[in-house]
């Protein structure tokens, strides 16, 4: 089984629990604010690493098919690639296989958008759009300095951090196993 390590969502993870565990003085205060700023903007910062990746991996298979370029429809395009043409973490054949990459390459270039209607629709239905938004709304209410905008809280820092990661192991189709945990292992509960 292939492990997949996202360095921003790491990053996230760590500044998430370092918020988490900060105690509740005026000092920390600030910190917590800057460590769950931070977490926000890494984990979507790694929803768009992830869709990037696995849109380069299409592209570099040989699919033709336009990209969306709206976050959301790009997360929801690339959930039915992966369900249409099957996992890129889980292969018949191994990589390296010129009999796989030229099956694979033929197999992905024909991929057409009659072939992808269904597979989007279910895509859309199954996508949890609401949790997408109101994470996106927490990102640009940081990003682009809305002072009405209440601050994000561990809790809802922790939501995005987790919608993140559930996006990015069905994309990736790979679980995600961070660096300092030792042999991966599960998220410690926030």
């Amino acid at each position: 089984m292939f492990l997949l390590v996202s360095t921003l969502l790491d990053d996230s993870h760590q500044l998430l629990c370092s918020a988490k565990g900060l105690p509740d003085t005026l000092s920390a205060r600030r910190v917590r604010k800057v460590y769950l700023r931070a977490a926000l903007v890494l984990s979507w910062l790694a929803i768009e690493e992830s869709v990037r990746s696995v849109a380069g991996g299409y592209k570099g298979r040989g699919l033709t098919l336009m990209m969306p370029t709206k976050l959301s429809q790009a997360v929801i395009f690339l959930l039915a690639l992966n369900e249409l043409s099957g996992s890129l973490a889980d292969p018949e054949f191994p990589l390296s296989s010129d009999e796989y990459d030229a099956m694979d390459r033929n197999r992905i270039g024909s991929i057409n958008e009659a072939q992808l209607d269904s597979y989007l629709k279910q895509a859309t239905e199954e996508f949890d759009m609401g949790a997408f938004l109101r994470m996106r709304k927490l990102r640009n209410d940081l990003l682009h300095l809305n002072s009405e905008a209440s601050e994000p809280t561990i809790e809802t820092v922790d939501e995005g951090y987790r919608f993140a990661r559930a996006i990015i192991e069905v994309l990736e189709g790979k679980p995600i196993v961070h660096r300092w945990l030792k042999g991966g292992g599960e998220l410690p509960a926030l």
